[in-house]
């Protein structure tokens, strides 16, 4: 790089890593052989010119200018390089009319930086700058690629304004630079900060910069982070429903002396930060609702996870309950585990357990198959729950299968379809449950994992409520619970009082019980479950309940079903009485302990074997295959 393309690129680093390594990259794109480089190098340029406007534009002043904008000052414009033009192969013919077109671009270039139309960068910057979008898109599939001349050309002019717009740029930042060096400012500078910070980008820059936590208070007492000042969503003219997110620069030093303060604590700051988030969260707009900038929102959660455990209150997980369940998709569910983890290592039962009830938040949509949904994404909930469980069953204990099994009753109320064997065909982990990630699955994973950690002589009572609930769920988390434990748990299985295999909708469970644990069975308790399996009542289809042949056969099936989970236990009784039921209908057993199965099958099925296949020749293996299409 020349002397002030590294001058160049130090100003463009100052303002963000990604514009820079923009310019970077167009270096690079200079000297390559692409064939399509005058495409690329355009939207580099863009990229470079959209950056610097983003941070420099001030959107209401922009708006105001545009609507004062006059047609003749555009044209006094435009005559300043329309002769230039004619020196580029694709701008030869442009006119006035094209060019007035863009009335937002060229007023988002003057006001971005305060430009005259009499400025001497003004007709330089516009000039390279209005037509890139013409040079960046494809102008047909079917063209040869542009000659890169003319981008090339409009790439060193942009240099030219570059090298000295961030010189402007930089004498401003130099007086910012020595005043984010003080440990605490005069009164004076607090009087002359507003109007040094008067525009967003040198806002940005001043907080972005400023380190000392003895900068808080006197910004706090001059206002600086009211509620009033959090930035409104803003709606796009071109696009009405859309919304642009703007950032409040206040947000950085905050989050930055919160997490230094979660290293080393001072009560005054602690103080302050907890009165700057009750200020934000609790402030309203004139419509009496409070601002929903995730932007914000996401910044505030995060200084609410810096503060001690004397400052965390109820405020703070309405504030993240509310932010979690606002209209916007925002970044705090990505980082809720965070928010948990400082719960978990605090070690406040009662913090925590209000931890969990947010994680554990639903919202409804009418529209879906699934009616009750988790706030978090799919994923984002199953990633969490995966990452703090173990953690939080021993701290939580009782508490937390009391907190599950209220959430699973709470979507039942809502959606008596939930929990159903369809979606949840097993307990366990298992290649038949298509969407394991799904809410319903998760609270039922959550609830199977503490029963499966707790103390087996802590969760008895709660394996008998289990058994007695209404819903089947409950009933085929405790029996899972029983044969993964089983050792501890089995006599709550005998003692059960009723025949499990009549449980409804436990099949799976039941079985796998039996199966599992059939090894270790008495010759009474093998009994037993012939019994079961023989006093049991199996639905019969109304289409063949008066054929007694299908009937047998149907009967036998499913005994034989049943029967098979006790073959681990090398029972002779077992084996004879199969043997038995064989005579009268001996066809396989398909997937035991399921009534439905699903598999899929990605292509076709080959009609010859690989051995076959390689056994014939190549013409032989084309007629085959020809005949075959026939």
């Amino acid at each position: 790089m020349t002397e002030r393309q590294i001058e160049i690129h130090k100003g463009l680093k100052a303002i963000g890593p990604e514009i820079a390594q923009f310019y970077l990259d167009g270096l690079e794109l200079i000297e390559s052989n692409l064939g399509t480089k005058s495409n690329l190098l355009a939207h580099t340029l863009r990229e470079i010119d959209g950056g610097l406007r983003d941070i420099f534009e001030q959107k209401q002043l922009k708006k105001e200018f545009q609507e004062q904008l006059k047609n003749e000052d555009l044209e006094k414009l435009f005559n300043k390089f329309k002769e230039d033009y004619k020196n580029f192969d694709y701008l030869s013919e442009i006119t006035f009319d094209d060019f007035k077109k863009e009335k937002g671009h060229i007023s988002s270039v003057l006001v971005s930086f305060g430009f005259s139309f009499d400025h001497p960068l003004t007709a330089q910057y516009i000039k390279v700058v209005r037509w890139l979008a013409k040079y960046a898109h494809r102008s047909g599939a079917f063209n040869e690629p542009r000659n890169p001349n003319d981008i090339i050309n409009l790439w060193n002019e942009f240099e030219t304004v570059l090298s000295k717009l961030i010189g402007n740029y930089y004498a401003l930042a130099e007086r910012i630079d020595s005043l984010i060096t003080l440990d605490e400012p005069s009164q004076e500078i607090l009087k002359t900060l507003p109007n040094l910070l008067n525009t967003e980008s040198r806002a940005i820059y001043f907080f972005n910069g400023l380190k000392s936590r003895k900068w808080l208070i006197h910004l706090e007492s001059e206002g600086y982070f009211d509620g009033s000042k959090n930035p409104e969503p803003v709606e796009s003219e071109e696009n009405p429903g859309f919304f642009s997110m703007p950032y409040w620069a206040v947000l950085t030093y905050l989050e930055k002396i919160g997490a230094e303060n979660l290293e080393s604590p001072q009560n005054q700051t602690t103080d302050a930060l907890a009165r700057i988030i009750d200020n934000i969260y609790l402030f309203k707009n004139e419509q009496g609702q409070r601002i929903e900038n995730y932007r914000t929102d996401y910044s505030i959660f995060k200084i609410i996870c810096t503060l001690p455990e004397q400052h965390l209150n109820e405020n703070h997980f309405l504030f993240i309950s509310n932010a979690l369940q606002s209209r916007w998709d925002g970044l705090i569910g990505h980082s809720f585990n965070e928010f948990l983890e400082r719960l978990i290592l605090i070690g406040n039962k009662d913090l925590l357990k209000r931890g969990i009830q947010l994680l554990l938040l639903h919202k409804l949509n009418e529209g879906t198959f699934d009616k009750v949904h988790s706030i978090f994404r799919s994923y984002e909930f199953q990633r969490i729950l995966s990452d703090i469980k173990v953690k939080i069953i021993p701290l939580l204990g009782l508490d937390l299968l009391t907190i599950v099994q209220q959430k699973i009753k709470e979507v039942l109320e809502l959606d008596r379809t939930a929990f159903n064997n369809i979606t949840i065909p097993a307990i366990e982990d298992h290649e038949q449950t298509s969407f394991p990630e799904k809410y319903d699955c998760q609270l039922v994973y959550f609830l199977r994992d503490t029963l499966e950690k707790l103390d087996a002589k802590d969760i008895i009572d709660t394996l008998k409520i289990l058994l007695n609930e209404e819903h089947p769920i409950f009933n085929r988390i405790a029996i899972h619970t029983i044969r993964i434990r089983y050792a501890e748990l089995h006599e709550i299985f005998w003692d059960l009082g009723k025949n499990p295999l009549s449980l409804p909708l436990t099949k799976h469970e039941v079985y796998e019980l039996l199966h599992q644990n059939s090894k270790s069975f008495s010759s009474e308790e093998i009994q037993q479950v012939i019994d079961w399996i023989n006093t049991k009542e199996y639905y019969i289809p109304e289409e063949f309940k008066d054929d007694n042949d299908r009937v047998a056969k149907s009967i036998a099936y499913r005994k034989k079903e049943w029967l098979s989970s006790l073959l681990p236990s090398s029972s002779e009784n077992v084996n004879l009485l199969l043997s038995e039921i064989n005579d009268i209908y001996d066809a396989e057993v398909d997937h035991p302990g399921f009534d439905s199965w699903h598999s899929s099958l990605s292509g076709t099925i080959s009609p010859l074997t690989i051995d076959e296949l390689t056994q014939l020749s190549v013409s032989e293996t084309i007629k085959y295959y020809y005949d075959f299409n026939k």
